[in-house]
């Protein structure tokens, strides 16, 4: 067929010439795209803005911070209308501590999200740690202008005014949040404790009864413990020992559900009971307290008797008594570090620990968590006097725990096991 094109009565004309040509075009077009498909096709995935993420997130468990931080921001240029992209930017930053860089990808995320959004959680959560409530209002106010209703909004909106002491502004937000299923239990546990700060015990309980009515998980659960105080606050003891009773059968940690018992036990005369909430809460009580700011909504109540020595190499044992004074509810409990810090001189030294995070969960507010970490000294550290410290990767900084000796090899006890 492309030969009888060629000639017309013997003879070569120009639009079959530019036909054939054509069709030839078409003919090697395809058998090259045939060839390269598989080829294009990778090339896409593996610049493709989810690959990008995962690399990035596999750089970072590799240590490489620098690698990852070029992939989670080509990720970011690449497609910086997505807020969940901004949001894992946001995320990196965030965890390794580069504050303004973890701010503003936030703040983006924020801006680029529709209703309901999680990146506003996640800054709401950052702003929280970092103690900046008037900018928190101020990004709840702005979002709120956008999306009146928004339920995550006006539950943020809400708990921000409640930490700040305004306990009658903060009722409204709460309110509305309370309308939605997935914030109810949540926005309405909060309502019934701006009731009770605001000394109005009877509405708490009415609100508190609400959320028991409305799931029988251990998150609505919790509020039996506020039911409790309230019952106290209005001169019923018996009352509110049952509803504490209720509340240590779901969380035997809880030591304020133990202190509270024990103060009643011993107030309405009963020594025994009273003497058994004290064994239980001697149990959750650190023999070396300390009580510092560990996390949003966690403290370091202390340690178990910690080793004094340790050689290079060697590995320690780290009992921390952790107080979960918030709910980690939809987040994942803190990772911690460890380090080292001369009393003269040399520079800080790292410890690896293992695990590396709280565990295990879930924890719940009052709750006591006792964890284990296994420290190892680097086999290179210079013998002398240390302070091991900790540290939450996402929260406040360093807490110092205890003073150690390192020892030069063969010179001394290793630390305890």
């Amino acid at each position: 067929m492309i030969a009888d094109n060629f000639h017309k009565n013997g003879r070569l004309t120009a639009p079959r010439v530019a036909w054939t040509v054509l069709m030839l075009s078409f003919v090697l077009c395809m058998a090259a795209a045939a060839m390269y498909r598989e080829r294009l096709a990778y090339f896409a995935r593996a610049h493709s803005v989810e690959t990008m993420l995962r690399d990035a997130q596999d750089a970072v468990d590799r240590g490489d911070l620098a690698g990852a931080e070029t992939l989670f921001r080509k990720a970011a240029e690449r497609r910086g209308a997505d807020p969940a992209v901004l949001t894992a930017l946001a995320r990196f930053y965030d965890t390794h501590r580069m504050d303004d860089q973890a701010d503003a990808a936030y703040a983006r995320a924020v801006a680029a999200s529709g209703r309901n959004a999680p990146a506003l959680t996640r800054y709401a959560f950052f702003l929280e740690r970092k103690n900046r409530r008037a900018e928190l209002l101020a990004v709840c106010r702005n979002y709120l202008e956008r999306f009146p209703d928004d339920a995550r909004a006006n539950l943020h909106y809400g708990l921000a005014l409640f930490r700040q002491g305004d306990y009658e502004g903060c009722l409204a937000p709460l309110r509305k949040a309370s309308s939605s299923s997935a914030q109810a239990i949540e926005a309405l546990s909060a309502l019934g404790d701006a009731y009770q700060k605001l000394e109005k015990p009877t509405e708490a309980i009415a609100v508190h009864e609400k959320v028991l009515s409305l799931s029988d998980t251990p998150d609505a659960k919790q509020v039996l413990y506020d039911m409790g105080m309230a019952y106290r606050s209005m001169g019923r003891p018996d009352k509110a020992i049952e509803i504490l009773e209720r509340h240590l059968q779901w969380f035997p940690r809880s030591l304020w559900t133990l202190q509270a018992l024990h103060d009643l036990y011993a107030a309405g005369g009963y020594p025994n009971e009273a003497a058994r909430m004290r064994r239980l809460r001697e149990k959750l009580t650190p023999p070396m307290p300390i009580d510092r700011p560990l996390d949003l909504g966690a403290r370091v109540l202390g340690l178990d008797i910690p080793p004094e020595t340790a050689e290079p190499g060697g590995a320690v044992l780290a009992g921390l008594y952790v107080l979960f004074t918030g709910n980690p509810r939809g987040r994942a409990l803190p990772e911690l570090s460890f380090h080292a810090s001369p009393l003269a001189g040399d520079a800080e030294i790292t410890l690896a620990s293992s695990p590396r995070q709280l565990g295990p969960g879930p924890c719940y507010r009052g709750d006591v968590l006792i964890a284990w970490f296994a420290l190892t000294v680097p086999p290179d550290a210079a013998p002398g006097r240390y302070t091991i410290s900790v540290t939450a990767v996402s929260g406040t900084g360093p807490i110092p725990l205890w003073p150690i000796e390192i020892k030069p090899p063969g010179g001394g006890d290793q630390g305890q096991s």
